[in-house]
């Protein structure tokens, strides 16, 4: 090769690696001095929505819910005070039957007793006649006597002739008292309205006196016995200590409810009385209500044994406010949403939970928002997007 070619070849091999790398140096000075341009985003906070509901003070009267079985509030045992066979009963004496007040449910065989009857007549027609013949005696010897003529010895013997003849007839007297209550207690009659629960007597059964031969309950009126808390006698209008019956202006209102059938009905009693003591078992107190058993028609009569439930009137408290369950949180405490849209926490006090209900007596003011919603995550002072409650 010429060395003229070997010159230009040497030349080439050094310069165009220069001029590769004065290239990319002058590429990168310019992409240095032309950075790109970053267009600005407008940044947009996005802040969890919650459901709060407005606090509404209101005058509120509580209820105390418990239930019980229907008892009569009067019953009795038929028993007959006088011996004797059993010779007519009452269609109506037998398991369920219903009579009413003084109705004749049986008669005792009476002929012994009519017997007995006419002979105590007899006794005491003959010592009414010795007790008129001994007083006008006495009179007779007492005038004598005053006259001097009859002994003070004639005088004393009539008197006590007197006396027996008075004792003679003072015993006839009752005795044909007791005979003619023996024959009217041959007929037994019902001593109240009311039903048959048990019977054990037939015709011509002998009876023994006192002999149980049926159970009888009232059918006016009905008792519920109520299962209460220690502790719910707080939320209920009778005074600290009171016990046994109450008084009339004590009473409270009682709605009864029970199903017949399919159907579900009411009755309106009053809790009358309580009985004061304290169940070991179970720590509870019993109250007694009084039910009125109206017969109306369409509505169901109440029946004895009957399962009921009972809402018992309380008191009334002022300035509560009722939120949902949904917004109580650990401590008793609730989340307010304050006036910048931030979450704050709120220790409150509370009266009553009652099923879904919280009934807060303390701690809110009227017109503040609460939140019900479930926060996994709560910080206080925390933005949150408010949205209220359905209804509310």
């Amino acid at each position: 090769m010429p060395e003229s070619k070997r010159a230009s070849h040497r030349f080439l091999k050094t310069l165009l690696p220069l001029l590769v790398l004065a290239a990319g140096y002058a590429g990168f000075q310019y992409v240095v001095s032309h950075p790109p341009e970053l267009k600005k985003k407008d940044v947009i906070a996005h802040y969890p929505t919650v459901e709060v509901i407005t606090a509404r003070p209101t005058m509120t009267r509580l209820t105390v819910n418990s239930q019980g079985t229907v008892r009569p509030r009067s019953e009795t045992t038929l028993k007959p005070e006088v011996t004797g066979r059993v010779v007519w009963m009452s269609p109506q004496l037998v398991n369920g039957g219903i009579f009413a007040a003084s109705e004749k449910l049986l008669e005792i065989d009476a002929t012994d007793y009519r017997t007995a009857l006419a002979s105590s007549k007899t006794t005491l027609v003959r010592a009414d006649v010795e007790f008129d013949h001994a007083r006008r005696e006495l009179r007779r010897i007492e005038s004598l006597r005053q006259r001097n003529i009859a002994s003070e010895t004639q005088l004393d013997q009539v008197k006590r002739s007197f006396k027996l003849a008075e004792a003679t007839l003072n015993e006839a007297r009752i005795q044909h008292e007791q005979a003619q209550t023996n024959l009217e207690r041959t007929v037994l009659y019902a001593p109240f309205a009311g039903r048959v629960r048990r019977e054990a007597v037939d015709i011509g059964q002998y009876l023994s006196r006192g002999e149980n031969i049926a159970t009888l309950y009232a059918t006016d009126f009905y008792e519920v016995h109520l299962p209460i808390g220690f502790e719910q006698f707080y939320y209920l209008d009778i005074p600290a200590g009171t016990q046994g019956v109450l008084n009339d202006d004590q009473t409270l209102a009682v709605t009864i409810t029970g199903k017949v059938g399919e159907r579900e009905f009411t009755w309106d009693g009053e809790l009358q009385r309580t009985e004061g003591e304290i169940d070991a078992t179970t720590r509870l107190v019993y109250g007694v209500v009084t039910v009125e058993n109206e017969v109306t028609p369409g509505k169901a009569p109440l029946l004895v044994g009957m399962f009921v439930k009972a809402s018992i009137q309380g008191r009334e408290f002022p300035d509560i406010v009722t939120l949902p369950r949904g917004a109580l949180r650990d401590n008793q405490q609730i989340l307010v949403v304050d006036e910048n849209s931030r979450i704050r926490f709120r220790d409150i006090d509370i009266l009553r939970i009652q099923g879904n209900e919280v009934l807060v007596q303390g701690g809110l003011e009227a017109g503040e928002q609460v939140c019900v919603s479930a926060l996994t995550v709560a910080v206080d002072g925390m933005t949150v997007n408010t949205s209220p409650v359905s209804g509310d």
